[in-house]
C-alpha cells in the first residue's frame, strides 16, 4: 500500500474548522460583485468576442454554424481568418476558439435567451468563474499558512493582476484556467485525485496545452508520495476530457483532431532562434505585458521563496513547476505579446495562479527591508489592475516594447491627478499598517506585563 502523506504536514495552528464558511463566502461574494461590476459589457477583444458570439449561436439557433456570413463585423477584414474559420472539414463556417471558452458560457446564454447577441452573458459567466476559481485556491491555501495570510495572497491575486482586467473582465481561455487551476488546488488538499482530473480536464477545456500543467502536477505528486494510483487517477479522468474536446471538435469542425476548433496550424507560429528568446523575454520583461513589470512582488518574493522552498507543500511545488512549463511554452509556441484590446499581460495569468500559494506560503522567509516593500508594491499592483479594470485603456500590440498603458494611462495622461492619487492611497496604506503594528506592539507588551503580574 502507498504511503500518501503530504510531505509537508499541515501545521496544527493552521487547522480550519470545516463548518467555518463565513469568510470564504464573504470573499467569493465580494469578489463576484467586483468583476461583475467592472466586466465588459460591449466593444473589446475580437478574441472573446467571437466566443461570445459563439456561444449565443449555438443556444439561439441551436447550431454553430455561420453557414452564408461571419461573425458581425468581421466581414471583410483582413484579419477575419483570425478567428472565423470558412469550409471546415464539414463544409461549415464557424468560430475559431478553445472549446472552453464557448462551452463555459453556454448556460448563461441558455438562462438569458436573448434575442439579440450581447456579451453580458459572457461577462457575467467570466466574474463567476474567475471568483469561484480563486475561492478554491483560498480553501487550498488556507490548510498550509494563516488565514490571514491566505486571504491577502488570493485578494493581491484576484484585485493586484490582469486576472481582474483580462479573465474576469470577459470569457478569455484564461477565464477556464483560473478555474480549473483553482479547483486543482483544491482537490489535491483534500487528496480528492479524481477531482485533481476533473479540474485538469476543465483547463485543458480553457487551452490544450494547458495539460501540460495537469501531466506535471499529477506526475511529480505521483513520484513524491511514491503513490503511482495519483498520476493515474489525475491522468485517466483528465484525460476522458480530452477525449470530450474531440467529440466537440468532430461536432464543430467535422475533424476529429483536438486542435480542429481552433485551427489545425495552430502551431505553425512556434518561435524558433533568436524570436523564440525575444518572446520568452517579452514574456516577463517587456514593459506592457511583462509579468514582472506588471506583478512587481514576484521579484521582491523570489529570494524569499528560495530559502524557504523546503516548507512549500508538494502540491504547491508541483502546481508552481506546470505553470512554468506551460507559460514558457506558451511563448514558444506563440508570441507573447497576446494580441490587442486588453490590460496588462494575458500569457502570465496562469503562472501567477499558480505560483501564488508557493510564493505565499515563504512570505516568512522575507527580510526586513523587503517587508517594508510589500504593502506598497501590493498597492501598486491593485491601483494599476482598477484603474484598468474601470477605464478599459489598452496599447497596440506594436507599442509593448515601448510604453506601459499604466504609466500612458493613469500617470502620464492623467498628471498630476492619477500620481496623485496613486501617493495618497500609498500614504495612507502605511499609515494605517503602522497604526496596526503599534496597536500590536501595545497589546503584546500588555499581555506580557499582565503574565508577569499574575
Amino acid at each position: 500500500m502507498h504511503d500518501q502523506t503530504p510531505l509537508i504536514r499541515r501545521p496544527a495552528e493552521h487547522q480550519v474548522d470545516r463548518g467555518e464558511w463565513r469568510l470564504p463566502v464573504i470573499l467569493f461574494l465580494t469578489l463576484f460583485a467586483v468583476f461583475g461590476l467592472t466586466a465588459r459589457t460591449s466593444g473589446g477583444s475580437w478574441d472573446y468576442y467571437s466566443a461570445n458570439y459563439a456561444s449565443w449561436h449555438v443556444v439561439h439557433d441551436g447550431d454553430p454554424w455561420l453557414d452564408g456570413g461571419t461573425v458581425p463585423g468581421l466581414q471583410g477584414d483582413p484579419e477575419e481568418s483570425t478567428w472565423v474559420m470558412h469550409d471546415a472539414p464539414n463544409g461549415h463556417t464557424v468560430v475559431k476558439r478553445f472549446p472552453g471558452a464557448i462551452a463555459i458560457a453556454l448556460p448563461a446564454y441558455w438562462i438569458a435567451q436573448a434575442g439579440e447577441m450581447t456579451v453580458v452573458p459572457g461577462a457575467i459567466t467570466a466574474a463567476l468563474a474567475c471568483a469561484f476559481g480563486i475561492l478554491m485556491l483560498f480553501l487550498a491555501m488556507r490548510t498550509i499558512m494563516r488565514e490571514s495570510v491566505a486571504l491577502a495572497a488570493c485578494g493581491l491575486l484576484a484585485l493586484g493582476t490582469p486576472i481582474w482586467t483580462v479573465a474576469a473582465d470577459a470569457v478569455w481561455p484564461h477565464t477556464v484556467t483560473v478555474l480549473g487551476i483553482g479547483g486543482m488546488a483544491w482537490g489535491a488538499v483534500r487528496q480528492r485525485w479524481w477531482l485533481v482530473g476533473l479540474f485538469g480536464g476543465v483547463l485543458l477545456w480553457g487551452r490544450l496545452h494547458a495539460a501540460l500543467i495537469v501531466a506535471i502536477f499529477g506526475v511529480l505528486l505521483g513520484w513524491w508520495r511514491r503513490s503511482p494510483r495519483i498520476t493515474l487517477v489525475v491522468g485517466s479522468v483528465s484525460g476522458s476530457f480530452l477525449a470530450l474536446v474531440c467529440l466537440w471538435t468532430r461536432w464543430w469542425t467535422g475533424s476529429w483532431n483536438p486542435l480542429a476548433s481552433y485551427g489545425s496550424d495552430v502551431l505553425s507560429n512556434a518561435q524558433t532562434g533568436w524570436a523564440r528568446l525575444a518572446s520568452e523575454a517579452q514574456l516577463f520583461v517587456s514593459p506592457d505585458r511583462g509579468i514582472l513589470v506588471w506583478s512587481p512582488l514576484m521579484v521582491l518574493l523570489t529570494p524569499a521563496l528560495i530559502r524557504g522552498w523546503k516548507d512549500i507543500p508538494d502540491w504547491a511545488r508541483a502546481l508552481l513547476f506546470g505553470g512554468l512549463a506551460y507559460t514558457l511554452l506558451q511563448a514558444w509556441i506563440s508570441r507573447a505579446v497576446g494580441g490587442d484590446s486588453f490590460y496588462g499581460y494575458r500569457h502570465g495569468i496562469e503562472l501567477v495562479m499558480a505560483a501564488t500559494p508557493a510564493y505565499a506560503m515563504t512570505t516568512r522567509h522575507l527580510g526586513s527591508t523587503a517587508r517594508q516593500w510589500v504593502a506598497p508594491l501590493m498597492t501598486l499592483q491593485v491601483f494599476a489592475m482598477a484603474f484598468g479594470a474601470l477605464f478599459d485603456p489598452f496599447l497596440t500590440a506594436e507599442q509593448v516594447w515601448h510604453d506601459n498603458a499604466f504609466y500612458y494611462f493613469a500617470l502620464r495622461e492623467a498628471w498630476p491627478v492619477g500620481p496623485l492619487m496613486l501617493v495618497g492611497i500609498m500614504c495612507f496604506v502605511m499609515i494605517g499598517l503602522r497604526i496596526l503594528e503599534r496597536r500590536k506592539g501595545e497589546r503584546a507588551s500588555m499581555e506580557k506585563a499582565l503574565a508577569s503580574h499574575s
